[in-house]
């Protein structure tokens, strides 16, 4: 192992292990000797993300499972430092999150349902949020999906928009966040995009049919299954 890759797995190993230490339940994000980073994306969680919204296309909060899994003690809060961080070792340690991810779900005696981990990125600048935001997210995703799991990209630049509305950004935070959570049904809304590979959207529902898909009506699944038939097709 060359010098470079091992400082590299160092460093990625030193800030996986402060987003463990720096764990907390977003309900008790208060007690926290990180709250002060906490308290705007906790507040923009409670004002926005818990809210239901005009711009949305439909009833109800903007997530429908934010209140109930934080009054649940089921969504939690940590820290990433990325200052100083390259773009390459930023996605060693995104490709490590999903055993973060899963470690704190065994170890806790949550919902896996209801389970979900808000990652706040700190020390990032303004002019790199959406290259590691976005970018990151569109490298790591397929990786997260793999082993059931979802990856939200939050920053205060977001230009995603809903899944209902081409005017609507629900993925605009006061800060860079990723937010990590088990995969479910509804999650069929943000795969299979146009504006991806067909390599890409054949991969998104070969995962979602293995982690959901025995959790859906037969006419859903075969409704997935004739997607995913007519993908692999063009290929």
């Amino acid at each position: 192992m060359s010098c470079r890759v091992a400082d590299d797995m160092e460093l990625v190993e030193r800030r996986l292990n402060a987003v463990r230490e720096s764990l907390c339940q977003a309900i008790n994000y208060m007690r926290s000797p990180s709250a002060h980073a906490y308290a705007d994306g906790a507040q923009w969680l409670e004002d926005f993300i818990m809210q239901p919204h005009a711009g949305l296309g439909r009833d109800g909060p903007v997530c429908p499972f934010a209140r109930i899994s934080r009054e649940r003690h089921a969504l939690h809060f940590a820290t990433l430092d990325a200052s100083d961080v390259g773009f390459r070792t930023f996605a060693l340690i995104g490709l490590h999150l999903p055993d973060v991810y899963l470690d704190i779900l065994r170890q806790s005696k949550c919902d896996e349902d209801l389970f979900a981990l808000a990652i706040f990125m700190e020390g990032l600048v303004p002019s790199n949020y959406a290259k590691y935001v976005d970018v990151g997210h569109s490298m790591l995703k397929p990786a997260f999906m793999d082993v059931g799991l979802m990856l939200g990209e939050f920053h205060p630049a977001s230009s995603v928009h809903g899944a209902r509305s081409a005017s609507f950004r629900p993925m605009r935070s006061p800060g860079p966040m990723l937010v990590i959570r088990k995969m479910s049904s509804h999650d069929i809304l943000f795969i299979d995009k146009a504006n991806a590979s067909n390599e890409s959207r054949a991969h998104e529902l070969e995962c979602y049919l293995k982690h959901v898909g025995g959790k859906l009506e037969e006419t859903q699944r075969d409704k997935v299954l004739a997607r995913l038939d007519a993908l692999n097709t063009d290929i």
